[in-house]
């Protein structure tokens, strides 16, 4: 049988597709020694193991009505095709993927820079990563109680957000409780030409878990 896939897995796939595979391309190129992928790739040991996650249809047993629920109210509310998996040890959404979720202008959709202007500093002439992130904090209510995650907890990690092509967007979460930074928590969405396409977690600690105290 094979072995489930991790969340972590499914991201790093989304990443590179994303970066290598914009929606508007007609054809390949080379790969170049400088490109920003490149200067994003690296072998470590704790990107693995990570916590084991199955697809949703799959494991029905195993998912709580609530999240069960969270997730059909979700999917009732965007284009079809999104489908998730569930972190095996707790039946929560670790990670879920789909499209034509508009977050911001771009190929992919029809906003302009109005529809967002809420989420920008007066001013600002353009989408940026603080636009971006506050998108995504107006979007995480929906997503809380599915993913097992308070919102309230999240902090930006501005070393892995941002833009790596014009036309993708990473915004990715440190998890913290009790003033410290949960090691290897994390919470993370794609966009891709202005659309959600992707978002998960990884290692969150279990709802209603108390932050190991300090020696």
């Amino acid at each position: 049988m094979p072995k489930p896939r991790s969340a972590l897995t499914h991201l790093l796939a989304g990443l590179l597709a994303l970066a290598l595979l914009p929606a508007a391309a007609k054809a390949q190129v080379a790969k170049q020694a400088s490109d920003t992928l490149a200067s994003l790739a690296f072998q470590s040991e704790r990107l693995a193991p990570s916590q084991p996650i199955e697809a949703l249809d799959a494991a029905p047993g195993d998912v709580s009505f609530a999240t069960q629920s969270a997730w059909g109210s979700f999917r009732s509310s965007v284009p079809a095709g999104w489908k998730a998996s569930v972190d095996q040890r707790t039946g929560l959404i670790a990670f879920a993927e789909g499209g034509n979720v508009a977050w911001l202008p771009g190929r992919g959709n029809a906003l302009t820079r109005n529809d967002v202007a809420a989420y920008l500093k007066p001013g600002a002439a353009r989408v940026d990563l603080a636009g971006v992130e506050a998108i995504a904090r107006g979007y995480l209510p929906r997503l809380a109680l599915m993913m097992g995650v308070d919102p309230s907890s999240l902090v930006l990690n501005p070393g892995r957000s941002g833009q790596p092509a014009g036309h993708v967007w990473f915004v990715d979460f440190d998890v913290v409780k009790g003033g410290m930074v949960v090691e290897g928590a994390r919470v993370l969405f794609r966009v891709n030409n202005g659309n959600l396409i992707q978002f998960g977690s990884e290692y969150l600690p279990a709802p209603g878990a108390a932050v190991p105290p300090t020696q």
